[in-house]
């Protein structure tokens, strides 16, 4: 009972889930730097962002949304992020060993660290004003 209460926070379950895709994502960010000069390796990206405005569309009652029968219900759990290959199997770049490119890596790698960052920020004030209601604290 008390976990609904001080942890149902949707707003909170989202960027918890979102820490989680984000530390896969870094994970697969740096697969493809490591494997940058593998011959035939195709390089990964994790989906979510599409899939979590998906799910989190909402009716003007406060209801999630659900267009489609394959779409995410209010019951249904957030998404997990989906690992998938980045290009087609024609695309290749200029090397010619791989897909990976460098470049578009260290600036996904650099923009996923800021979503990372900004969400554990979001999640360590949530806990921090539960933990000074707890304790009796004004909330700053």
């Amino acid at each position: 009972m008390i976990d609904r209460i001080l942890f149902s926070s949707e707003a909170l379950r989202v960027q918890k889930r979102a820490l989680d895709v984000y530390a896969q994502r870094g994970r697969v960010h740096a697969r493809n730097v490591a494997n940058a000069e593998t011959p035939g390796y195709r390089a990964e990206q994790v989906r979510f962002e599409e899939d979590l405005q998906l799910a989190l569309r909402t009716t003007g009652e406060g209801r999630v949304a659900r267009t489609d029968e394959r779409h995410l219900g209010a019951a249904e759990d957030l998404p997990r992020g989906v690992l998938e290959r980045r290009n087609p199997a024609s695309a290749w770049t200029g090397t010619g060993v791989n897909d990976v490119e460098i470049d578009r890596e260290m600036a996904d790698i650099a923009a996923n660290t800021m979503r990372y960052t900004v969400s554990a920020d979001l999640v360590r004030r949530a806990y921090s004003g539960l933990r000074k209601a707890i304790h009796g604290r004004p909330s700053v």
